[in-house]
């Protein structure tokens, strides 16, 4: 099989969507279109506020200087987080406007990085021991080693992040009415249209189901009633239902 994460490339033709808020004075999304191997699709950046006002960016898009003042209105830019192997094309970027912010990235990430003159970060763990820790809990989703995706719980606003775990697309989400062949194509392979579903990532590349479904089982139980998706669209419904149905739990 192909291992086309391996090499990931972004298209010229990008558009951006405006900054919203997601929770009142705690959390915000941006979205971004781009063209990803000539399939459109839609990408999401999240940005939660600390307590002491300090901001943890997950997943970061490209930035421009419109952006930038945007986002300095929200606070100071402390921590950027690349929660997987694909979710760090724009790290560079934001690392050159914000160079004393500290850059978190799943170990898979590291050689990658280093190839790209990235040195200076810290890996992600289940078990870090720092401040942004105690309010936002990241977790590794095991069973799946070529993406090495960490989910993130914001315990205060009760809200789980996540990447690639899950995707909902549906027709009101950007760029999905005017998906070209290939992007029909692709999301009809991988059955994504219109009900929550894993990512192709994590259909094709989950390698431990029973790691990954635990994993899964634990992620339930924690206190949360939204949850953020870096594809698709956003609370509609109970999330816990929405992660149920998509890996068709028995808690569904």
């Amino acid at each position: 099989m192909v291992n086309y994460l391996s090499s990931v490339q972004t298209s010229m033709t990008e558009q951006f969507d405006k900054l919203e808020v997601f929770k009142l004075d705690t959390i915000w999304t941006i979205g971004h279109s781009l063209v990803f191997y000539g399939i459109p699709c839609h990408t999401r950046m999240t940005i939660v506020k600390l307590e002491n006002g300090d901001l943890f960016v997950h997943s970061p898009i490209k930035i421009d200087e419109n952006l930038k003042t945007e986002i300095d209105k929200l606070g100071i830019v402390k921590y950027i987080i690349a929660p997987n192997f694909l979710h760090h094309i724009f790290i560079s970027d934001f690392s050159k406007l914000y160079p004393d912010a500290e850059i978190f990235i799943s170990p898979v990430l590291k050689e990658k990085l280093e190839k790209h003159q990235i040195k200076k970060y810290i890996l992600l763990d289940d078990e870090l021991k720092l401040n942004w820790c105690d309010e936002i809990k990241p977790i590794l989703i095991k069973g799946n080693t070529m993406l090495g995706e960490f989910v993130f719980f914001h315990k205060k606003s009760k809200t789980l992040i996540v990447t690639d775990l899950i995707e909902y697309l549906t027709e009101d989400v950007k760029g999905m009415k005017d998906m070209n062949i290939m992007g029909k194509i692709f999301s009809w392979s991988f059955d994504l249209y219109g009900k929550p579903k894993p990512s192709p990532e994590f259909q094709w590349y989950t390698n431990d189901k029973i790691a990954l479904m635990d994993c899964l089982e634990n992620i339930i139980k924690l206190d949360f009633d939204s949850i953020i998706m870096s594809h698709g669209k956003l609370n509609d419904g109970d999330p816990k239902k929405l992660i149920s149905m998509a890996y068709k739990m028995k808690s569904e």
